[in-house]
């Protein structure tokens, strides 16, 4: 059975007992069922601040349970995450982001200088976690294209013909 990568929170949350761990970084722990709700509140949260279907949007969080719930948020919102390590120099972190072109940079360093950006401690308050109402149909994505590296260790844009996404991703 193929599920979209954006659902995996919310279909393991439908089969597992409510108080499974998906996720724990030391102390701090999420349920599927929270990681599900609070990746749909971040969803809303970066398609207000204009992630649509088929954009990358770069993510400098270090290891933690919101990096998580932000890379689910990003296939929610149809889009394709790139992780950037948080500690990534002002002058790669530029030449990275420009080869990128992000739709949005989640956490980073302030120096990064990015046009549309949230900080790493961003949290989505005043979004809805609540499920979407809307049916989500998944289709390709209209880039097409997914990030990689080459031999120089900076991101080149790979055409992909399967790249899928989502068209109408929340509410």
């Amino acid at each position: 059975m193929l599920i979209p990568i954006a659902d995996v929170p919310l279909w393991y949350a439908e089969r597992k007992p409510k108080d499974a761990i998906a996720v724990s970084h030391g102390a701090d722990t999420l349920t599927w069922d929270q990681l599900e709700r609070n990746a749909r509140a971040r969803a809303r949260a970066f398609a207000a601040k204009g992630v649509k279907p088929g954009d990358f949007v770069a993510i400098g969080l270090p290891s933690s349970n919101a990096f998580f719930e932000t890379t689910f948020a990003v296939w929610k919102c149809g889009a394709t995450p790139t992780s950037l390590t948080w500690r990534l120099p002002r002058g790669e972190a530029a030449a990275v982001l420009d080869i990128l072109k992000p739709s949005l940079v989640v956490g980073g360093q302030p120096d990064w200088n990015a046009p549309n950006s949230l900080p790493a401690d961003f949290s989505p308050d005043g979004f809805s976690d609540a499920p979407s109402s809307s049916a989500c149909p998944i289709r390709n994505s209209d880039s097409g294209y997914t990030p990689s590296s080459n031999s120089t260790r900076l991101p080149t844009r790979k055409r992909s013909p399967t790249a899928w996404a989502r068209s109408s991703p929340i509410d």
